[in-house]
């Protein structure tokens, strides 16, 4: 009980001796996240740049819009892996337990979505629950049929991508989202001369290929640096001194996964919601192109704020909140370097050039995206708050909040579309837009109000 207490008093002196982490060694830490998610979304704008450089470029931009909406709702728990890696593979016995645990759930949402693709329901769910135009309806089951592929590319991505990180090589993660970017510009540049595929699994086949390269550098990259991963963790087990890390279960393993997941899929849903909301229109695929081509090149500059929730999980923590005024400080003036950056990019014609002469969209959609990317202004004080909020609940181990508030924030999103749906906007793409702010906003706000008042 004394050594206990030593230990303790020990322990909290050396928090008190510890300075205030500074701004610098914030960005330090943050600015390869932010530079990967940066990447990350390049690579989405650059999809847009491949689309309109396809014969009807508004009709595959919809078409692709739907299919990867709908996509992203399959891959929201296969999203988790990375994750669940990083924080339960800490010795060899875990590594293959939490292994196995993946390879069986990729398998088994591999083959939910192959099923749901191949069959009457995917056509089914286009047409009767997001009522997808009839034209569209078929080229987005083809484009659908490709990219659910990547169900299995993005597993081994993320989970080597998590033994990368785990071991400090994350030098490959950029490394490999940056060839990914390679890929899909020469796709850009070649896409006149392909003339012997369709135009459905060119749109398609740019994600899927995309993805089986980060996976493959991902793969390559953790094997030629750290040979026998299994070997390693036992070398970082001997390291660290933690022979004692318990050994986990799949029960454990669903315990831990399985709120991220749920979290994760109804984050994955506010894209085909607002989908739906958009093929009502009476243009659904100008407003289908204008969303996706606008909301693509914006989250370019939000992308960084992703990763932002990391910054208060690394620096904050249960025994010490010293750190807590130089963490919200970095948060605000992150949050508006990027609001400043949003602010010239669509109040002057830079972001016209962009959309117009890099992304080659069409005069019509260029114009509506302008608008859409005005009102995206608002969104980097909001995103910054919600992610700063996110790690001071995760340092809690409140995960719960995070969810309730991602369920709220889907209802303000289905309220939001109906009331803008009845206000005959003259840029339907505007009730995109707004309906996410709303979103989002409400989010935030339910997380600052439960943080304050619930002594989390």
């Amino acid at each position: 009980m004394i050594i206990s207490d030593l230990s303790k008093s020990e322990k909290e002196s050396s928090l008190e001796k510890e300075e205030e982490v500074s701004l610098v060694e914030q960005f330090v830490f943050y600015l390869p996240l932010a530079a990967t998610g940066f990447l990350m979304l390049l690579t989405h704008t650059l999809y847009n740049a491949g689309l309109m450089r396809l014969p009807e470029p508004e009709y595959y931009a919809a078409a692709f819009a739907v299919a990867k909406g709908l996509n992203n709702m399959f891959m929201g728990p296969i999203n988790m892996i990375k994750q669940t890696v990083i924080a339960l593979v800490d010795n060899k016995e875990n590594y293959y337990i939490v292994r196995k645990f993946i390879v069986i759930m990729s398998i088994i949402a591999s083959i939910a979505y192959l099923i749901f693709a191949t069959t009457s329901l995917a056509p089914w769910t286009f047409k009767n629950l997001m009522e997808v135009d009839d034209d569209l309806v078929a080229t987005s089951v083809t484009i659908l049929k490709v990219v659910m592929l990547s169900s299995i590319t993005i597993t081994f991505r993320d989970f080597f991508q998590a033994i990368a990180i785990k071991f400090k090589k994350t030098y490959l993660v950029p490394l490999a989202t940056a060839l990914r970017i390679i890929y899909v510009l020469l796709i850009i540049i070649y896409v006149d001369q392909i003339t012997f595929v369709s135009a459905a699994i060119i749109a398609g086949g740019m994600h899927l290929g995309a993805t089986i390269i980060e996976a493959l550098v991902m793969f390559l990259g953790t094997k030629l640096s750290l040979k026998n991963i299994p070997k390693q963790l036992e070398k970082l087990e001997a390291e660290t001194g933690s022979y004692d890390a318990k050994v986990i279960n799949t029960r454990y393993i669903l315990a831990f996964f399985l709120p991220l997941a749920i979290t994760s899929v109804l984050k994955m849903t506010a894209q085909p919601i607002i989908n739906v909301g958009l093929a009502r229109s009476i243009r659904p695929e100008i407003a289908l192109a204008t969303y996706l081509v606008a909301w693509g090149l914006g989250m370019n500059v939000l992308s960084p704020l992703n990763m932002f929730h990391q910054v208060p999980l690394r620096f904050l923590n249960k025994d010490n909140s010293k750190n807590y005024k130089s963490v919200k400080k970095f948060a605000i003036i992150t949050g508006v370097l990027l609001t400043v950056i949003m602010i010239v990019m669509s109040f002057t014609n830079i972001g016209y050039y962009i959309l117009r002469h890099w992304i080659n969209a069409t005069e019509e959609v260029t114009i509506l995206s302008m608008d859409v990317l005005k009102v995206m202004c608002l969104i980097p004080a909001i995103r910054v708050g919600r992610e700063f909020y996110w790690g001071l609940f995760m340092n809690n181990h409140m995960t719960k909040y995070i969810r309730t508030a991602k369920m709220i924030s889907l209802i303000s999103l289905f309220l939001a579309i109906f009331v803008t749906s009845l206000m005959n906007l003259y840029n339907v793409a505007l009730i995109g837009v707004i309906a996410m702010i709303a979103s989002e906003a409400t989010e935030f706000l339910y997380l600052i109000y439960t943080y304050h008042h619930e002594k989390v």
